[in-house]
């Protein structure tokens, strides 16, 4: 026998690469897939955290992208004949998406500091 032999543990998402440590198969989904180390790095709960957060947030961009396709909002909100790609050219001008900026930016804090806790 060897003295001194190290056997890593491999990943099953990725054979010729070793298994992170934070990632030992006990969350839901868990194949060892962590190819650039993040999990090294960052809390792995934080991580899981932040990727429901995004998936819910593309799932309600995907839900005001359609409803900009299906509705006509009235042409006090929303100037006549404006195509959805130049609409975000106006709402810049005239300063509604600052609104926007604003929401998004309070709900982040108050996330965070739940996330936090």
């Amino acid at each position: 026998a060897r003295k001194g032999l190290i056997t890593m543990v491999k990943s099953k998402a990725m054979p010729f690469m070793e298994a992170p440590p934070a990632l030992d198969g006990s969350m839901a989904g868990d194949n060892g897939f962590d190819p650039l180390g993040f999990t090294r790095i960052f809390d792995i709960r934080w991580m899981r955290e932040a990727e429901i957060k995004h998936g819910r947030i593309c799932m309600l961009a995907t839900v005001g992208w359609l409803i900009q396709e299906l509705f006509v909002f009235p042409p006090k909100y929303f100037p006549k004949n404006m195509l959805q790609v130049d609409a975000h050219g106006y709402f810049v001008q005239t300063g509604g998406l600052s609104q926007v900026n604003l929401f998004i930016s309070a709900f982040e804090i108050i996330s965070t500091v739940a996330v936090i806790q």
